[in-house]
Formats: C-alpha cells, structure tokens, sequence
C-alpha cells in the first residue's frame, strides 16, 4: 500500500478538537515509567507527537486515530557476515576499531509513519554504538558514544526490563542510522553478532498547534536527530 510521505502532507488545523474529550492530555506519570514489564506501545490513537531535530526545527504530529498501533515482531540483524566480514578476535594491546553498519533499511518504515524500536544484543561478544544520522550518536556521555552490550541491553530484554533498554525513534526513511560494532572476544573470531529490534510503528497526521512553545497535550518529545 501506497502512503504521502509527512513531509507532503498539509497540516490540520485543530485536530485535538475532534472527538468528545477535545483531544487527549498527558498520560498519568506511571503510564510509561522506567520500570516497563512489558514491551507495550507507549503511544494510543490521537496521541499528540512533538518531534524534535539537531536543527531546532520543532513539528507536530498526531497518531492517526483510524488506525492502531501496529507490533513490528522481532527483526533480527547479523553484524557479522560468516566467512567474509567476521568479527576479528580482540587483542589486548591493540584498538579494535569500530566497524560501521547502515542499519537503515533494517529501521525504515513507510510513508506517512513513524517507529519506536527497542535495540538490543542478542548474541555476547561485541560492543555497538547508534548513530543518527552518521557520526552524530544517539546515547552519549558527552563525550563519546555510550558502548551497548548484551549485558546493558539484551539481558534487561530478557527479564522483560523494557525501560532499560535503548530506545531508537525512526521517520519513515528519513532518519538513517548506523551501527558501530567493536569486538569484545579475546578467544576466537565471531562470525555472529546479533541485535534484535522491536516495538511499534503508527500511522501519523501533521498537524498544527495554537502555541508551539506551550502545548500541554504532548504525551511523548521525540528527537530524530537530523534527517536527510
């Protein structure tokens, strides 16, 4: 099926308006906490969506109320190729680099939507950063990029500790991202290296609001980082 990217679309005038409640305020605060026991969709439909660029550009978006959130499953992406690209065994007194993978395809979702995706190791024996888009990281001390492990990521995945694991906001095929992976194995060469990606995509609705500076209604800030 065949969608208008949001970039085309002419914004609505007043969209929070439709609807017997006048459109929707801020969830309570333990709706979407930290501590998450499940892997649920932090937004619902008519949700309004403040989303945030490097640039300062500020835009509003609405989940479209005709239409659900939709469970993307569990995508799988090796970064590692068996027998021509594998991870090198890490020798101590050496930097191991870090080795860049465009996982946009892997993240990308269609016109006129965007994604909440949870990023995580799967497999032990490697180290990655994000990027979006390239050399800007997506979780950083400030200084550098914050290393991902399967032990900060996909062992919290594994207790079902979903505030804990990263988080990674796609715009239809806007917003690239790349994977750095670094080796972390002093034993042997990996010719596999996991991550799995899940959460949830929504149709979208540009909209406008009376006071970008002051807009109550937000029930989540996205920052895409930059978009091309």
């Amino acid at each position: 099926m065949s969608y208008q990217s949001l970039f085309q679309q002419a914004p609505v005038q007043d969209p929070l308006l439709w609807g017997e409640a006048g459109g929707r305020i801020k969830k309570e605060i333990g709706y979407v906490r930290h501590y998450m026991p499940q892997l649920r969709s932090p937004l619902e439909a008519a949700d309004l969506v403040m989303i945030t660029q490097l640039s300062g550009l500020v835009e509003f978006y609405m989940v479209d109320p005709r239409y659900k959130p939709f469970y993307t499953g569990r995508k799988r992406l090796n970064l590692a190729t068996k027998w021509t690209t594998p991870l090198p065994k890490l020798i101590g007194n050496q930097n191991p680099g870090r080795n860049p993978i465009d996982a946009s395809t892997f993240l990308n979702v269609a016109l006129g939507e965007i994604a909440l995706w949870k990023v995580y190791a799967c497999t032990p024996g490697f180290q990655f950063d994000i990027e979006q888009p390239a050399n800007t990281p997506v979780f950083t001390n400030g200084i550098q990029p914050t290393r991902l492990s399967y032990g900060n990521t996909g062992s919290r995945a594994l207790k079902d500790d979903w505030g804990a694991v990263p988080e990674v906001a796609t715009f239809e095929d806007k917003t690239p991202v790349t994977i750095n992976v670094t080796p972390t194995n002093m034993n042997e060469t990996i010719f596999s290296a996991y991550i799995m990606a899940e959460g949830y995509r929504y149709r979208m609705i540009k909209v406008t609001v009376p006071n970008p500076n002051d807009e109550p209604r937000v029930v989540i800030t996205l920052n895409v980082s930059g978009m091309v």
